[in-house]
């Protein structure tokens, strides 16, 4: 178990042993569980000095979760809230410090949106817009000089696609299974025509309409976990590359594009078992990643 989810257990534990008052101790019941409040990715500022995380709770109608981005001296202090919610996460701080991104769904005729990539500078101000992906952003990364930030998306295009002709018909609402994994909890139905690639998109350090993603990655298989090379100029990836991959244990590979050229992708690393939360590149020697197998 992490250390922040152990943090976390022992903040719902207490807060509940506590609503009471030290005098008035009763059982946890299942109603308490509308007043649990849980905290997770917690983020260090570059200068150690902060920490963001994401808190979590249950929405007042009872119905759902809201989340939110929330601030800490490191030291310990009394924490401040930087996002409105209620479906922000995955904050991340820019490299200098001065500025965080973090993703954001609306909400649109009662429906929550695709989430999208905000920016949200620490001197104040409102959080603005940085991405408009119609599936919306994921796995949100600086550069290391933070010019720009690398994310995961699934293309509103297909990545394969029969050719068109005269005598094509309107896209059908009839779903043929023909593979292991087509549904994911929350997501839906999976396309197998749209897959999700590395994409980045430029930051500006001024209000302004939102700027053009540009897509990295494609081809018929995932792409997640983006991470950037010392020097900005590569990008690491991971990707199961896999036909039917359901049916075989499992098994990702580290793959390398060029972060401008974007194009083709190069295997580096693999193991048996699987490969999660990429990290920067330390040196030239090592790439250090986390295994579950």
């Amino acid at each position: 178990m992490r250390a922040h989810t152990i943090t976390a257990l022992w903040i719902t534990i207490l807060t509940v042993a506590s609503a009471s008052g030290a005098g008035d101790k009763r059982l946890i019941t299942d109603v308490d569980l509308y007043r649990f409040q849980w905290i997770a990715d917690a983020q260090i500022s570059p200068d150690a000095s902060r920490v963001i995380y994401a808190l979590s709770k249950v929405a007042p109608k009872h119905d759902n979760y809201e989340t939110a981005v929330w601030m800490i001296p490191s030291t310990g202090g009394t924490p401040r809230q930087l996002t409105s919610g209620p479906r922000d996460s995955g904050a991340r701080w820019s490299p200098d410090g001065k500025m965080i991104a973090f993703t954001r769904a609306l909400e649109k005729d009662g429906k929550p949106q695709p989430p999208q990539i905000w920016l949200l500078s620490m001197d104040g101000g409102e959080a603005r817009p940085l991405s408009d992906m119609p599936k919306g952003a994921d796995n949100i990364v600086w550069s290391p000089d933070g010019r720009f930030i690398a994310f995961s998306s699934t293309s509103g295009e297909r990545d394969f696609k029969k050719k068109p002709s005269d005598h094509d018909e309107p896209e059908s609402d009839v779903r043929v299974i023909t593979t292991a994994g087509y549904r994911m909890n929350g997501a839906g139905y999976r396309d197998a025509t749209r897959h999700s690639h590395i994409w980045i998109v430029e930051v500006s350090n001024s209000p302004g309409p939102t700027p053009k993603s540009r897509q990295v990655t494609s081809g018929e298989f995932d792409e997640s976990d983006p991470a950037w090379s010392r020097d900005g100029s590569k990008i690491y990836f991971i990707s199961d590359r896999r036909k039917e991959a359901a049916f075989q244990p499992p098994h990702n590979d580290v793959y390398v594009v060029d972060a401008k050229a974007g194009g083709g992708s190069t295997k580096v690393a693999g193991i048996d078992g699987r490969l999660e939360d990429l990290a920067r590149m330390e040196n030239g020697f090592r790439l250090p990643v986390r295994s579950t197998g």
